[in-house]
């Protein structure tokens, strides 16, 4: 059982459509939103505004159109109602990751994108970042301060400062800030009396680490599908695959059987 904030308040900063009101409320810059679908620009997002659609019940996910033809798909498959319609934004996509302690104190640590498996799922290679320095973070942290939140979230931002969406739980790269030396994880032990302390040491949080997950690429390329790339691209990884594969998150020692076993597709 995962202690989480009231269901509201989870609601109201998991859902995309009422946490970018929030933020446009906070001085946060969000993406354009287009009103309907009739005078749009190309490529855009149609974001659920919940997460269940409320007439068929479905689950929904945020969609990426590029072209008329998957605008003219997207109509067909989806009733309108259920979305809104921002600009897309290119440009770094980067994390901030934050632990609010019950305490009122902030543990954070940040990480720059740079390989995503397609249509929005799971990260593949990331490098940490000191983003979380930047006042674009104060900006985050003075707001979930006001409405009294607590616990992880991890929050999208891509071209520095366009807020993209909000995660109030655990995400998939965690490894990334443990092998950074950032005590998110032990501040949330600590917040709920697993932990007396806090453990601190004389190194500071290192940005010079990565996240990489290669049985994640592995899957797309064996299903012929092509990987996003975010101020990165296909040479790049080549060039740096070797280094990356030292930071793989299962290539070591207590899990390099299902290393092995991801990359055997």
């Amino acid at each position: 059982v995962i202690p989480l904030v009231n269901e509201d308040l989870y609601l109201q900063i998991s859902e995309k459509f009422s946490f970018t009101k929030l933020c446009e409320k906070s001085g946060i810059q969000v993406p354009a939103e287009y009103p309907d679908l009739i005078e749009i620009n190309l490529p855009f997002v149609a974001k659920p505004k919940t997460y269940f659609s409320n007439r068929s019940g479905e689950s929904l996910i945020p969609v990426l159109i590029h072209d008329s033809a998957q605008l003219t798909e997207f109509t067909r498959n989806y009733d309108k109602e259920d979305f809104y319609f921002q600009e897309y934004i290119e440009g770094k996509c980067k994390y901030l990751l934050y632990y609010y302690h019950r305490d009122g104190s902030v543990y954070k640590f940040s990480q720059e994108n740079l390989i995503q498996q397609p249509e929005g799922k799971s990260m593949v290679a990331a490098v940490g970042s000191d983003f979380h320095h930047s006042d674009e973070s104060l900006k985050y942290e003075k707001l979930f301060f006001k409405i009294g939140y607590h616990g992880f979230v991890m929050i999208e931002v891509k071209s520095a400062h366009f807020m993209i969406e909000a995660n109030p739980r655990f995400w998939g790269p965690s490894q990334l800030f443990v092998d950074a030396g950032a005590r998110l994880f032990e501040a949330f032990l600590h917040d709920y009396s697993m932990l007396d302390f806090i453990p601190t040491d004389n190194t500071k949080p290192s940005n010079e680490v990565f996240y990489f997950w290669y049985g994640g690429i592995v899957k797309i390329l064996h299903k012929g599908e092509r990987l996003d790339f975010h101020n990165y691209n296909a040479d790049m990884l080549e060039d740096n695959m070797s280094s990356l594969l030292l930071s793989d998150i299962y290539n070591r020692s207590d899990t390099y059987e299902i290393f092995k076993d991801e990359i055997s597709l």
